[in-house]
């Protein structure tokens, strides 16, 4: 059988292994909870652009280039930006062509 010195110090070591991985979980727990908050967020981000609740967009241009060639495109940039978990902020941006003759 074990003394009981031979118990005690097993259940301190135990407890130290224990306590030393403690921070790793509640981190880990942290993080979890986070990402789920920023992922409800850029849900609610979504729904909004599917039901045309977003800003007045931003006439920008946007230079591609194709085959060596520079192409200038005309487009609307619309944002949509929600705050989450202690002021952490989210957005999504949307794009589309101006067709508007200039």
């Amino acid at each position: 059988g074990f003394t009981l010195i031979e118990l005690l110090i097993a259940v301190f070591l135990f407890g130290l292994i224990a306590i030393s991985f403690l921070p790793l979980f509640l981190n880990s727990y942290k993080n979890i909870r986070r990402s789920g908050e920023r992922t409800e967020a850029v849900y609610r981000l979504q729904k909004k652009i599917e039901t045309n609740q977003y800003t007045d967009p931003e006439a920008e241009q946007l230079n591609l280039v194709f085959q060596g060639k520079q192409i200038k495109i005309d487009i609307n940039k619309f944002t949509v930006e929600m705050e989450y978990d202690d002021n952490q902020k989210t957005a999504i941006f949307l794009f589309e062509a101006d067709l508007t003759e200039p």
